[in-house]
């Protein structure tokens, strides 16, 4: 019953509302994500096969979120993940960790679980990187890019 909003390209970004009848009960084994169907009105909407929309549900009752920047996140053996920075005697170590994530916004993407605030997420060079990797940390753990944040 919410309403969404949806957006196609290639009818030069024209918007449309749809009303969200159903959403899957198991995650697809491939991406993890849930499918959806929306409900335009025909008369409304000029669709044909093959059209791409971008769609966008807002829950105004949802509170703020942990979120990572997109880049952090890997898919390891089909799930979500980031390597976590933690501080050793030997120095800096990374440690994957699986992630369960929400919404995004094309640069964020909300993190259900698997993150805490303050927890430093490695961003970039991580594709290089094994459970463990010793690593040198660029930039000021306090940097937002460097650690999850809240928004």
């Amino acid at each position: 019953g919410s309403v969404a909003r949806v957006t196609f390209a290639d009818l030069g970004g024209a918007a449309f509302e749809a009303t969200l009848q159903s959403v899957g009960r198991v995650a697809g084994g491939r991406d993890g994500t849930y499918d959806i169907e929306l409900w335009l009105d025909p008369k409304d909407t000029p669709m044909r096969d093959g059209l791409v929309a971008q769609i966008e549900l807002s829950d105004p009752n949802e509170t703020p979120s942990l979120l990572a920047r997109r880049a952090a996140i890997l898919r390891r053996e089909g799930y979500p993940s980031v390597f976590i920075v933690q501080q050793q005697a030997g120095g800096a170590v990374a440690y994957a960790r699986r992630l369960r994530t929400g919404r995004s916004d094309g640069e964020w993407i909300e993190v259900l679980d698997g993150l805490s605030v303050g927890d430093l997420v490695v961003w970039d060079g991580h594709f290089a990187l094994d459970d463990g990797s010793s690593v040198i940390i660029d930039g000021a753990p306090s940097d937002p890019v460097a650690a999850a944040s809240q928004k």
